[in-house]
């Protein structure tokens, strides 16, 4: 009874749940923490608060179950005159949806949680029903025609194929398509709602494309398979927020490291990285640094090398705002020849927060050494900490010459190609900056990239004793 109640007043999770235990064929029965976020858009797009959504996630992970099986039904069961509209590429996946949602919408569980919500008849195509107070259901797909028909609610899903996103036609085709149903499809401007799913698949993806528009009102909501920081999800209105962890999984049951291991092997890192971890980049424009870059285990090598020395590499930012560049710190263990990265941040903080962060680091890692790259911003803040007194680390102002990131990293790229640069095994952030690394040099943020760099060129693991010697 409890959860029949939940499934009635709360979200489309809930209702999915407890319909699962009534009706053959559907397999949620417990939902996960992703899924009650993905219910609380659901929750946000009913009551107004949210009209325009993107939400990005990797196959497999319900985004299709909670927000279309169940959260058609659950718009319908709270507001039995919404006019819905439901859009996908594939024709077979249409009908497919289309029988789903018509057999709960036809099934004794939903009519006992949602009395007021009636078809005109039990026998109207599952394609588009409607109820006794004129809210209704259309299915359809991009190549079918839409005159005539609008909506409240437009839910698109996977509007493009994996195998067609590598032509700048298809993606501009799918781009049109979908501009026209977004805009001219809702019944009210003002207080239609849009809701995109899709997994990512090119950094120009209808994703990439909406907002990379100035201005852009769309609410971005990213689950990857795999979490590079820490993020807050809303949960909805009766429960707390998740905050995820570095590396933490989105859901173990079902894509553990076993199932993203085998993915990768199967799609090549261009393709997992997008379908996957929600972080397409171009393939052809990358500096071919992550496959270079090997995991180790810091703890076997300072077993058998001995203590590292600890550098610290920052690249400071002093903006809180929203868009603003990070600021961006990476730590190294140094042996003898060898390079480990074993952590990577960033964060938005004014000046005096940076500079106690810096110090922070720096006493809590006993650092020896600590790089800050040397701009105009920048330099008095490096002076201050020189003078501070009872320091473990010498602090080092990296000049970049005017040059540009991109040559930068160039000129440290020797470094990787020789194997002297590792990775340490589950270090916080570091797939972070791997993800940037990717992206490079067409991302959004390259802070990291900048601080990976900067300590590159400016440390110290050149091996101590010759190579080689003339006898």
């Amino acid at each position: 009874m409890k959860l029949q109640a939940s499934a009635a007043r709360n979200n489309p999770a809930f209702l999915y749940a407890y319909l699962s235990a009534q009706i053959p064929g559907l397999d949620l029965v417990t939902p996960a923490w992703h899924h009650m976020a993905m219910a609380a858009i659901m929750e946000r797009l009913f009551s107004g608060e949210a009209r325009k959504v993107i939400l990005n996630g990797p196959p497999r992970s319900n985004k299709t179950t909670i927000c279309i099986r169940a959260g058609v039904p659950w718009i319908l069961g709270k507001d039995p005159s919404a006019k819905i509209m439901v859009v996908t590429y594939n024709e077979d996946l249409v009908q497919e949806l289309a029988k789903d949602v018509g057999r709960i919408l036809r099934s004794e569980g939903y009519k006992r949680l949602f009395p007021r919500t009636r078809l005109q008849s039990d026998t109207q195509s599952f394609m588009r029903v409607t109820t006794t107070v004129n809210g209704s259901v259309f299915f359809t797909s991009f190549g079918s025609t839409m005159t005539g028909i609008g909506a409240d609610y437009i839910i698109i899903d996977d509007p493009i194929q994996a195998s067609r996103v590598t032509s700048a036609a298809q993606r501009d085709a799918v781009d049109g398509v979908l501009k026209y149903i977004a805009t001219t499809r809702v019944n009210t401007p003002k207080t239609g709602r849009v809701l995109l799913l899709m997994q990512r698949l090119h950094p120009e993806d209808p994703t990439g494309k909406l907002l990379a528009v100035p201005g852009h009102d769309w609410k971005h909501v990213v689950l990857p398979a795999r979490f590079s920081e820490p993020v807050q999800f809303d949960l909805g209105e009766f429960f707390a927020p998740y905050h995820t962890k570095p590396n933490e999984l989105l859901d173990p049951m079902r894509l553990g490291e076993a199932e993203l291991a085998s993915a990768k092997a199967t799609l090549g890192d261009v393709d997992f990285t997008a379908q996957y971890l929600q972080a397409p980049y171009y393939a052809e424009s990358q500096y071919q640094v992550v496959e270079r870059l090997e995991e180790v285990s810091l703890q076997d090598w300072i077993d058998r090398l001995g203590p590292p020395v600890i550098y610290h590499s920052w690249d400071t930012a002093y903006s809180t705002n929203a868009t603003a560049d990070y600021t961006a710190l990476t730590k190294w263990a140094v042996f003898d020849g060898y390079a480990v990265l074993t952590e990577a941040q960033h964060f938005r903080a004014p000046t005096d927060q940076v500079q106690n962060k810096i110090i922070m680091h720096m006493n809590t890692d006993q650092a020896a050494f600590v790089i800050i790259e040397e701009a105009p911003h920048s330099q008095s803040m490096i002076a201050d900490i020189k003078k501070s007194g009872g320091l473990p680390a010498s602090v080092i102002g990296a000049k970049t010459g005017g040059q540009s990131k991109e040559i930068r990293l160039q000129q440290v790229l020797h470094h990787i190609n020789s194997g002297r640069v590792k990775l340490s095994k589950g270090g916080p952030g570091i797939p972070l900056l791997l993800q940037e690394l990717r992206e490079f040099p067409n991302g959004r943020y390259d802070d990291l990239v900048d601080s990976f760099s900067m300590a590159l060129k400016n440390m110290r693991f050149t091996p101590r004793k010759p190579a080689w010697r003339i006898r």
